[in-house]
């Protein structure tokens, strides 16, 4: 794939994921909140799969993109290629460490991990039941 082309789609990737992102962590992690503990599990078998089909698909992009950028982009961008490997890299492994554990709970305090992020910036202490978080902005 020509250089510019392969910079181009994965912006377009990159750029999705931060839309994505943002979304995930300002509408949707918040919500978790909202969900019954009696009905977890089911929303949460229901949710996963859906966003999956949401989110693999500019993952892979990005990732094949990042790939190809480290052994096909021209020698002064490699510095560039390889910082945004390890950036994504980062990622990665917040997303496994941080946010997938929230994902099997709707408290995050189950998790050990702090409430910002699992469900910023209402919080995600549940005490007094399943409604009991504040509304999400």
């Amino acid at each position: 794939m020509e250089p510019t082309t392969l910079l181009l789609v994965h912006a377009a990737a990159t750029w999705a994921m931060v839309g994505l992102i943002w979304f995930v962590q300002v509408v949707h992690y918040p919500l978790f909140a909202f969900v019954p503990q009696q009905g977890f599990t089911e929303w949460q078998q229901a949710n996963l799969p859906r966003t999956t089909k949401v989110v693999l698909p500019p993952m892979a992009v990005e990732f094949l993109c990042t790939l190809l950028l480290l052994f096909e982009a021209p020698e002064r961008l490699q510095p560039l290629a390889w910082t945004g490997a390890a950036l994504m890299a980062f990622v990665w492994l917040s997303t496994v460490f941080l946010q997938v554990p929230c994902h099997g709970t709707p408290r995050c305090g189950a998790t050990r991990l702090p409430c910002a992020v699992c469900a910023p910036p209402t919080g995600c202490a549940r005490s007094a039941g399943p409604h009991a978080a504040s509304s999400p902005r």
